[in-house]
């Protein structure tokens, strides 16, 4: 094999592994902004008021989450849902979605996942007695 092949596939397998790594490292950064979108949404439900219609803090979380995922991916976001469930007691916030590989558009997609749970803070008067 002649010095210029040996060098071509040399400089071939330097930009894959330079670009695997890339993909690696915007999926990470994806995955953590996936994370701390559920997170967000989570809190900002579990803020709501106790006495306060349940649907429309679930639906201001639902923003806060999209709209941090919106911030951070950009277009990408698009991809990525984000879906929030509360009671009186607790507040859920789900997001998923899928991320692109770089070359290969959406041909290729890697798997995002975040979970986060809070309990709803409410006032609960004490009924003990003093002693």
């Amino acid at each position: 094999m002649s010095r210029l092949a040996e060098s071509a596939v040399v400089v071939l397998l330097a930009l894959l592994t330079v670009t695997a790594l890339a993909d690696v490292t915007l999926w990470l950064h994806a995955q953590n902004v996936t994370v701390a979108a559920a997170q967000e949404a989570a809190v900002v439900t579990a803020r709501g008021d106790t006495g306060s219609d349940l649907d429309a803090a679930a639906t201001r979380g639902q923003l806060v989450g999209r709209s941090l995922l919106q911030a951070s991916l950009g277009p990408g976001a698009g991809q990525v849902d984000v879906q929030v469930t509360v009671n009186t007691d607790t507040a859920r916030a789900e997001a998923s979605g899928t991320w692109p590989i770089a070359p290969f558009g959406q041909l290729v997609t890697l798997p995002l996942h975040a979970t986060a749970s809070l309990t709803r803070e409410h006032f609960r008067p004490w009924t003990g007695s003093a002693t």
